[in-house]
């Protein structure tokens, strides 16, 4: 739970919150609306720690992580998306090339016996601390992500510098996605966003299983994710009510959903009932969708099924890697090139099940 207490913010004489006592539960969705300088974005940066409070506080539990997406500002550059997106993972990265550090070392013959002995223990601590962490499944959760995402296998090695803005936003957002932040603030997200894009975006939000905390005029996108809507009030006030974008906007207006009426006579403009033939369209259709949704339920299957095989696979040839460290293998010539044969025929393995991961992602995804 994070909560604001007592908090008041001003610039100048104006004053965006006063006194403000408020609090966001685990796991809530919640949109912030109100006028443009009412203080949505500053309420964004004071939770995120980007901008301080003129008095009171923002109390939140240790060890929370957060992840900030800007409405504008955001460039990439220098870095393929998919090198980009990896660095979401940098602590995972730095423990690979610590590893990949120590193999090096361990192949060479003048190192002491007991300078080796420590480097491989050094190599063991590594590796459970990387298998823990899940990172021998690392690649293909970020290509899952980026595909999410709409970028193709090929968009993925391009250099992010050739991406317009709203890709970089996307970029932005895939790489927040896959450090799962513990609480997630999205200022604008679907500005310079196209529909598909938005739709995108919107499944993208729904498997994040973290706090959300979001601004946007896009209200039916709002509609889609938020459960909760914060309404800023300029001048120093936060007003809270239950529900989606739509109940609030019927509150607003003034509006409540009408009672059902007990033996009420049906309808006299009722619709017509429908011919036989309509009728069987209408049962044509709902199968070809049953059928459709079968077809992309048993592909998603499937591509869980591959991921999980290919990282037994990666973790396979890692174990194989760390083995030519050993001194006792890498001076048996005839040894080391049957573990070279091995990783070999697993690295093989393991890019036809990359081509059929992806393969069964598409074929997971609604058909266009």
């Amino acid at each position: 739970m994070i909560q604001l207490s007592d908090l008041t913010k001003s610039f100048g004489d104006r004053i965006l919150f006063d006194h403000v006592t408020w609090q966001i539960g685990d796991g809530e969705r919640v949109g912030l609306c109100g006028p443009n300088g009412a203080g949505k974005t500053t309420l964004l940066k004071i939770l995120g720690g980007l901008e301080e409070s003129d008095s009171g506080a923002v109390v939140k539990p240790a060890g929370l992580s957060i992840g900030y997406l800007p409405q504008d500002g955001l460039t990439h550059s220098g870095r393929t998306v998919f090198e980009e997106a990896s660095s979401a993972f940098q602590p995972l990265l730095d423990i690979k090339a610590e590893m990949h550090d120590i193999e090096h070392k361990l192949g060479d013959a003048s190192v002491p016996q007991d300078e080796h002995d420590a480097m491989l223990a050094r190599y063991a601590e590594l590796q459970d601390r990387f298998r823990l962490a899940d990172g021998y499944n690392m690649d293909l959760r970020i290509a899952t992500v980026l595909r999410g995402l709409g970028f193709s296998p090929e968009d993925a090695e391009r250099p992010c510098e050739t991406f317009s803005g709203g890709w970089q936003m996307r970029i932005a957002l895939a790489k927040l996605l896959l450090g799962r932040p513990n609480l997630l603030l999205l200022d604008e997200p679907t500005n310079h966003l196209d529909l598909a894009a938005v739709e995108v975006l919107e499944d993208a939000l729904r498997e994040y299983t973290g706090t959300l905390l979001l601004i946007s005029h896009d209200r039916a996108f709002l509609d889609a994710i938020a459960t909760r809507i914060v309404e800023v009030r300029g001048g120093g006030g936060l007003e809270s009510f239950p529900g989606s974008y739509s109940d609030y906007a019927r509150r607003q207006r003034g509006e409540a959903p009408a009672p059902a009426v007990a033996g009420a006579a049906p309808a006299t403009d009722a619709a017509p009932v429908p011919s036989a033939d309509e009728k069987s369209t209408r049962i044509a259709a709902r199968e070809r969708a049953k059928e459709e949704t079968r077809r992309r339920e048993r592909a998603a299957r499937r591509a869980v099924a591959l991921e999980e095989e290919i990282a037994e696979l990666e973790e396979r040839l890692e174990l194989l890697t760390s083995q030519l460290a050993s001194p006792d293998v890498y001076r048996d010539g005839e040894l080391v090139r049957a573990i070279e044969s091995d990783r070999s025929e697993l690295r093989e393995e393991i890019a036809r099940l990359y081509g059929e991961w992806e393969r069964a992602a598409q074929e997971s995804e609604p058909s266009q």
